[in-house]
């Protein structure tokens, strides 16, 4: 069972699955050639030597026409490329899943005009209490925030903070931005506001960033080169590494407990690393939070418009926000909301957003987005500030710190499965007692794909199983235990409790609506998917201005 258990000490104050296929021709002695399609797989075992030796076996036992790419530790496993007897064959002693495609987390097409320039004005650090936090001498300084996605480019707004990072695609260069989505994303965690004279400043303006540069020019990625990220940062000794933002998102492949992702992420998280993710742009429907978001374990951030206002009566969810439960586990997402509507950051100078989308720049170097990926980036910049305040805190702690001192969110009553605890504030949560979430789901069964999950059983293991007095206080009758509301399909006969119908299964959510024509078949995976249909009408354009 989870529960906030609080100790003694204080902070201190101040200071999919689309994979490429490779085609092989072999040639049998007395036929032509044969086209042989190779499915990139990762193999998981007791360990991955096991693995690869299982691999190894299976592939020359079949004429030895599957690869082995790589191996992958952190998750017992090996990437190989095989046919499909092969994947057969190993499926039935190993766990065995496709290496989906990754992309980028963005938002979906909206259609609406931009707004005067005047309303771009990121109030977003005093939003989520970082004015305050560093006005007493906390921004984050000397921290570590590794962000895994397509570069950081080295900008005047890191001077001094940027470390050299890795490079897990072919160009070679974790400074160069050629895509433009991790350097946008590293403004907000930690800009200092240099390209725009002080006017865009990030959520921890001192935090070290540590560029872990998993895509190139396409945005997009698969999952075992974020496994391979995450080893190369489980492994990192000299940059001081306690925050891993991660700002991608991909189509949930099973349940946490055999997804490979979640499971290296859930191994980052017990290792002491407070790993932040985005909850996906693929709202309003049930159940549409993405991987590595949906485990339970990370800080899983959905998005709020705060209408570039400081006061919260005219802030609202976007609806390209994702909600839970997750599709899958039925676990409660999101954790929190962060502003994530038409903020502002810099901007990779020629790079293909930079490029391509003019109507989005702000200025000379500075560009307007939107997305739940922007969330993340925030809150992996607050959760900087409390390992600044408490250097031996673990991730449970920040977690702790971030979800029982969240504001009230927008509307009466709020939906945890639209916005999790509520909105970010960094100030209270450096003021909270420490506390630590004792997060257990072993006890849980894997579940049974289409099933109906009950919502109690996975409350009693979340965050919601026990919360402290200051969250009582701000929702004394919106979240009751057990949470009784509207997120369900069904109710079980014999105890009435909602039950929630996995959307992986769900013709709403997952099939028609969220993930089918719009999101992920005609413009995600085609040649222009990054081109037109991603960055042009959709995610920094209009909805950014939406």
């Amino acid at each position: 069972m989870r529960a906030l258990v609080q100790q003694h000490r204080r902070w201190r104050t101040g200071a999919v699955v689309a994979s490429a296929s490779l085609v092989i021709a072999a040639w049998p002695a007395l036929a032509g050639p044969v086209k042989v399609t190779l499915q990139p797989v990762i193999v998981q075992a007791a360990s991955d030597t096991v693995a690869l030796t299982a691999v190894d076996a299976v592939i020359a036992a079949n004429g030895g026409v599957g690869q082995v790419v790589v191996t992958l530790p952190l998750v017992n496993g090996v990437l190989a490329n095989l046919t499909t007897i092969e994947v057969t064959q190993l499926s039935a002693s190993y766990a065995v899943s496709p290496d989906a495609k990754v992309l980028t987390s963005m938002a979906p097409a909206k259609g609406s005009p931009p707004p005067p320039t005047r309303q771009l004005d990121n109030v977003f650090p005093q939003v989520t209490g970082a004015t305050a936090a560093i006005a007493n001498g906390n921004s984050g300084q000397g921290v570590g925030v590794a962000v895994i996605d397509t570069g950081i480019a080295d900008l005047p707004d890191f001077t001094g903070r940027l470390r050299t990072g890795v490079d897990f695609t072919s160009e070679n260069n974790p400074h160069l931005d050629s895509y433009g989505h991790g350097t946008f994303v590293a403004g907000l965690i930690a800009g200092d506001g240099s390209s725009s004279s002080g006017a865009y400043v990030g959520e921890a303006p001192g935090a070290d960033l540590v560029p872990v540069k998993v895509a190139g020019k396409s945005g997009s990625t698969t999952v075992s080169t974020l496994i391979r990220a995450l080893q190369w940062i489980k492994d990192d000794t000299a940059d001081n590494i306690r925050v891993i933002n991660m700002s991608v998102g991909a189509i949930p492949q099973g349940p946490t407990a055999l997804n490979p992702l979640d499971q290296a992420v859930e191994t980052m998280w017990n290792a002491g690393f407070a790993v932040v993710t985005s909850a996906g742009n693929n709202g309003p429907y049930r159940g549409t939070v993405t991987s590595p978001g949906d485990d339970p374990l990370v800080i899983t951030v959905g998005a709020l418009d705060d209408k570039d206002t400081v006061t919260p009566d005219d802030d609202t969810v976007p609806s390209f926000s994702s909600n839970g439960p997750t599709s899958w586990d039925a676990w409660w997402k999101p954790d929190l909301i962060a502003p994530g509507k038409s903020v502002v950051s810099v901007m990779a100078p020629r790079s293909v957003i930079w490029n391509n989308f003019k109507s989005a720049r702000v200025g000379t170097a500075n560009f307007v987005g939107s997305g739940t990926s922007f969330a993340a980036a925030i809150t992996s910049g607050a959760a900087a500030m409390l390992f600044v305040d408490n250097p031996t805190a673990t991730p449970d702690n920040v977690k702790a710190a971030l979800l029982t001192t969240t504001n009230a969110g927008p509307g009466t009553p709020q939906d945890p499965f639209q916005q999790g605890h509520g909105v970010l504030d960094v100030a209270r949560a450096i003021d909270e007692p420490v506390l630590s979430i004792v997060q257990d789901v072993s006890a849980i069964p894997i579940p049974v794909a289409g099933a109906p999950i009950p919502l109690l059983s996975t409350q009693i293991v979340s965050t919601w199983a026990s919360v402290d007095l200051i969250e009582q206080g701000l929702y004394p009758s919106a979240y009751p235990f057990p949470y009784v509301g509207d997120a369900t399909t069904s109710l079980d006969p014999d105890t009435f409790s909602p039950l929630f119908q996995s959307s992986a299964w769900n013709s709403s959510a997952w099939n028609s609506s969220a993930w089918n024509s719009s999101a992920w078949n005609s413009s995600a995976w085609n040649s222009s998917a990054w081109n037109s249909s991603a960055w042009n009408s959709s995610a920094w354009n209009s909805s950014a201005w939406n």
